[in-house]
């Protein structure tokens, strides 16, 4: 917060003409820390209501502002707010303190930091990169075949059975594609099961 901003609402605060506040915070943990921690920063001593907007409108703003609540029926979002506040500190002083003093005995003369958040986000990202740079491209295939009743044709795709040399779920054996389509080639096929689903396609009209 600018210094200026956190004087103006101190003096806002401390006026004698003001008797209540009101708590406007985002409607969750982080919100409530950090105007409370400004109330008590302040040394407030007045009563604090606690508005919750959840939406900008001005009927919902209206509404929200007919309906304060007491501040301190939210003292358990402070305290979840301060206690993930204090934790990720203490985490991040300690493991960041416990990884860059060894790396520096070792010649690292920068800081390796680490963080609750940042350092699982981080390792994602490096996993990420890396799947990338060591990727090889390889193929797959699939097999369609066409099926005629006097005037009818039908495509239709190859679905693998159990027994198919499948890799991840895709068929990677070339050779073997080309076998189990020439043994098939030519062959009479059954339609074991038929489906039939309405569809509406929209039609953008010129005007």
């Amino acid at each position: 917060m600018q210094q200026n901003r956190l004087k103006t609402i101190l003096e806002l605060i401390r006026r004698g003409d003001v008797t209540e506040i009101v708590h406007a915070g985002d409607p969750d943990d982080e919100g409530q820390l950090l105007v409370d921690e400004v109330l008590e920063y302040a040394g407030n001593t007045k009563p604090v209501k606690r508005v919750l907007i959840n939406d900008n409108t001005l009927p919902a703003v209206k509404k929200a502002l007919a309906n304060l609540k007491d501040n301190r029926d939210f003292k358990g979002l402070y305290l979840k707010a301060l206690a993930r506040s204090v934790a990720d500190a203490v985490y991040g002083f300690s493991m960041t303190r416990a990884y860059t003093i060894p790396a520096k005995a070792r010649g690292y003369q920068g800081v390796l930091s680490v963080g609750r958040v940042q350092t699982p986000v981080l390792g994602l990202i490096v996993n990420r990169t890396r799947a990338n740079q060591n990727h090889k491209s390889s193929f797959y295939y699939t097999m369609t075949g066409v099926f005629q009743r006097g005037a009818d044709v039908l495509r239709a795709n190859w679905k693998p059975g159990e027994f198919a040399p499948l890799t991840d779920r895709k068929l990677l054996d070339k050779a073997w594609a080309n076998e189990t389509a020439a043994s098939l080639a030519g062959k009479p096929a059954t339609v074991e099961a038929a489906a039939t689903d309405d569809k509406k396609n929209c039609r953008t009209v010129a005007i």
